[in-house]
């Protein structure tokens, strides 16, 4: 319990920290912050499943293959729904890309 209530304030403060820099500092619209926190949650979502099922180091035990195409299936969907706008309001590619990569350096913290 300890560890999952740890895990879940670190990715609320994540959750956060987006929506303070694209409301207040980037003052993005609500369908874009919207479409971020999504990415942001699908992706880094899909990163804790690796950091978590692990003792060690997320690359101390290579994945399944079926783990690795159904987490890069889910967080591929996720990124071509944000990009073209499926279901939720779209966004450019360099928002994605920001997106992903402050979902990897939180998924590192984690790790």
């Amino acid at each position: 319990m300890g560890i999952a209530s740890g895990l879940e304030l670190i990715c609320v403060l994540e959750t956060f920290l987006i929506y303070v820099y694209a409301a207040k500092y980037a003052q993005f619209d609500q369908g874009t912050i919207q479409t971020l926190i999504y990415l942001n949650l699908a992706i880094g979502g899909m990163l804790t499943i690796y950091a978590t099922r692990v003792e060690g180091a997320f690359y101390s035990l290579k994945p399944g293959t079926q783990l690795m195409m159904a987490t890069a299936g889910a967080a591929l969907i996720s990124t071509v729904m944000a990009l073209a706008g499926i279901f939720i309001p779209k966004v450019s590619p360099n928002l994605v890309l920001g997106n992903c990569g402050y979902a990897i350096a939180w998924f590192l913290v984690i790790d």
